[in-house]
């Protein structure tokens, strides 16, 4: 029984660090695809201003799919 309740109490901290770390890394990719577009626009560095923006596009692309997965999915 205290087998049990540690393995569902894990599994819920796990979901509650899963949604932290989509939260998180939602606003890292948004962070840098705004951060990328002003660097491009202002003609300021706009080689990285692009490279930051399809960077960030990337990783907006892989956190939703990591949404939309379970952690135990990627897991096992």
């Amino acid at each position: 029984m205290l087998i049990t309740q540690f393995i569902e109490q894990l599994f819920l901290y796990l979901n509650l660090s899963w949604g932290v770390i989509i939260l998180i890394g939602d606003f890292i990719a948004m962070f840098l695809i705004a951060l990328g577009f002003i660097s491009w626009l202002t003609d300021r560095q706009p080689i990285r201003g692009k490279r930051m923006i399809i960077g960030g596009i990337l990783l907006f692309l892989i956190i939703q799919w990591m949404a939309i997965s379970s952690p135990l999915m990627l897991i096992f």
